[in-house]
């Protein structure tokens, strides 16, 4: 799993954060082979809303992580819908917020 030939672009960080399982990747995995929805972000983002919702409250450094994961997803929109998404959490540390406000798209 992860990178390379991943049909559903989940990178390592996916399942360092723990965002991601094995067992949930089959999961979506085979949601994706069987189902009609052929766009691998719309998985990413139901395990990334699955992990917030279930993670009220986490540590900085990890918050920090996730914002960076947004930051880095391949979809950019998608990425972006991340960002904001660790931006409105009440545990969201002041120098990401900072970043968030002066963040420009590329």
């Amino acid at each position: 799993m992860g990178e390379g030939n991943d049909p559903l672009h989940f990178s390592d960080e996916w399942y360092s954060l723990g965002i991601v399982t094995e067992q949930r990747y089959h999961e979506l995995l085979t949601q994706f082979q069987t189902g009609e929805d052929r766009h691998p972000e719309h998985y990413r983002w139901r395990a990334f809303g699955d992990f917030i919702k279930r993670n009220k409250q986490l540590p900085e450094d990890i918050v920090r992580r996730l914002y960076r994961l947004g930051e880095s997803d391949p979809d950019w929109i998608m990425g972006g819908a991340m960002m904001a998404e660790v931006v409105w959490r009440t545990d969201c540390p002041d120098d990401v917020l900072n970043e968030a406000t002066h963040h420009t798209s590329s």
